[in-house]
């Protein structure tokens, strides 16, 4: 199988997979790359298949196809084990991973994870969400949504834009059937995998509480925390230029001992 396109940055003792979300290839982790403890991780930003450089992965656009992409990266790069970090859609990944191949996690991050369960929706935000396939309107909304309409309409555009052309709109509409659909919660129950589930301040529809009642109750190792962010990891700034979410992924500043 061929792996993943891949970015790779760093060079120290510890691999890292890091699995970006519905919304966005690994392009989207790129403003904090400078701030990244490079000297203790290596980390790959893979593409989902489907997504950026792997537009043409013989993968299913699905959670297995993100899992099963990870672990042939994994391979590729001689990572029996590794950590991995998950956000939004590529934390439902994360778990996939910690379900079907626990024994090559060391641990795992969920910046403002999908549960491993279907998502609860009413009709219109069913539809919205279905719509953002072919509708750029859709995708900005979902965008101002899960970041608590605290931004304004450049970042929006910016963003919008870049989802855009992330993917096309078949893959787009794949990946939300599963993510927002598939369920494996019974197969992850139990799993011993250490994770750090981050809820975003802001993202009314992944908070805290929900992380508790869900991945809190499947996970017999799993810490909750929330942070001062939304669900987009571009969505605001510190001093560091890397924002309220992006600030606690592993290998920035001390959030390499929450691993």
């Amino acid at each position: 199988m061929t792996p993943p396109a891949y970015y790779h940055l760093g060079d120290g003792p510890q691999p890292v997979i890091v699995l970006h979300g519905w919304l966005s290839d690994h392009s989207v982790f790129a403003p904090m790359f400078p701030w990244l403890d490079t000297t203790r991780f290596r980390f790959a930003f893979m593409d989902a298949p489907g997504y950026g450089g792997s537009r043409d992965s013989e993968l299913p656009h699905s959670m297995d196809g993100m899992g099963r992409g990870a672990l042939a990266l994994a391979d590729t790069l001689g990572w029996r084990r590794f950590d991995v970090v998950g956000h939004s859609m590529g934390g439902k990944a994360a778990q996939w991973l910690c379900t079907y191949a626990e024994d090559r996690v060391r641990r795992a991050v969920g910046i403002n994870p999908v549960p491993a369960a279907p998502t609860p929706f009413d009709d219109d935000g069913r539809a919205l969400f279905e719509s953002a396939a072919g509708d750029a309107d859709a995708r900005s909304a979902i965008l101002d949504l899960t970041t608590g309409h605290r931004l304004g309409g450049t970042w929006l555009a910016a963003m919008t834009r870049a989802s855009l052309t992330a993917c096309d709109e078949d893959t787009f509409a794949d990946y939300f059937r599963d993510w927002a659909d598939g369920d494996f919660s019974r197969a992850l129950a139990g799993c011993e995998t250490p994770f750090l589930a981050l809820a975003g301040e802001h993202d009314p529809a992944i908070t805290a509480e929900s992380l508790e009642a869900t991945l809190g109750e499947w996970l017999e190792a799993v810490t909750v925390e929330t942070l001062g962010g939304g669900r987009t990891l571009s969505d605001g700034g510190d001093a560091t230029g890397t924002g309220g979410t992006t600030a606690r992924v592993p290998g920035v500043n001390a959030t390499a001992q929450a691993l």
